[in-house]
């Protein structure tokens, strides 16, 4: 009798430590959830070492797109044939940019390079007296910061695609993420594949569907492998 009762303390001990382990985790998912207070952390240092540094002569650091609407249409995609033709004629590269080993791991898992975009591409061309020949910019116009934007195209834009990005109720919260959007989208996929006739939404925020339309092949997600890509640069 002694020994099945020190049975049952043990067993109903355990599950004690259990029911306590499962809702310490819980509490803690649902405050990173809510928070991203882990991922800030996380995602900040590898963000971090994703530098560049332009240094004279060519560069043996250096990676260029091959798809994507943004680098096509900036011709980002064309700058190794370009090089090469203009070699051809003589001309030589006189500073290009070396990437970080963060950068260059980075595009080895077909992320998209993470820096700095600047909205308008701007071309110069200057004589050897560094006057200018001929100048051009893409687009022409653009909206100089963030407050010349109509407060009613700003209202509208977020209503239509992320009304949760500017909250700042968890500043530390990742933009680039909402659980409970992917949770949804991936519940109506699940029941589209066995009953059919479902609501496929996409669940992407503003900041992934910025890096999808720039950055994924024609703009575009093929893949739930290409998804967590546009994440995760999105995030970083």
């Amino acid at each position: 009798m002694g020994n099945r009762a020190v049975r049952r303390g043990r067993r109903r001990w355990r599950l004690l430590v259990l029911f306590a382990v499962l809702l310490l985790t819980g509490s803690a998912l649902q405050y990173e959830l809510l928070t991203s207070e882990v991922q800030s952390r996380i995602l900040h240092r590898i963000a971090r070492e994703c530098t560049f540094r332009v240094e004279p002569g060519p560069s043996d650091a250096i990676v260029f797109p091959t798809e994507g609407p943004f680098p096509i249409r900036r011709g980002f995609t064309r700058i190794p044939a370009i090089i090469d033709s203009l070699g051809v004629m003589g001309f030589r590269v006189a500073s290009q940019a070396r990437l970080s080993p963060a950068l260059l791991k980075l595009h080895e898992h077909g992320v998209p390079l993470v820096y700095r975009e600047r909205p308008q591409a701007r071309l110069r061309l200057l004589d050897r007296s560094k006057r200018p020949l001929y100048a051009v910019s893409y687009p022409e116009r653009l909206y100089a910061h963030r407050d010349s934007v109509p407060d009613i195209v700003v209202r509208a834009l977020l209503f239509i695609e992320n009304r949760e990005l500017e909250s700042t109720a968890h500043p530390h919260r990742n933009p680039a993420i909402e659980w409970d959007r992917l949770v949804k989208v991936a519940l109506d996929r699940a029941a589209d594949r066995v009953v059919g006739g479902r609501s496929r939404g996409g669940g992407s925020t503003l900041a992934t569907q910025i890096v999808k339309f720039r950055h994924s092949p024609e703009g575009r997600t093929h893949s739930a492998g290409e998804k967590l890509r546009q994440m995760a640069a999105a995030s970083l």
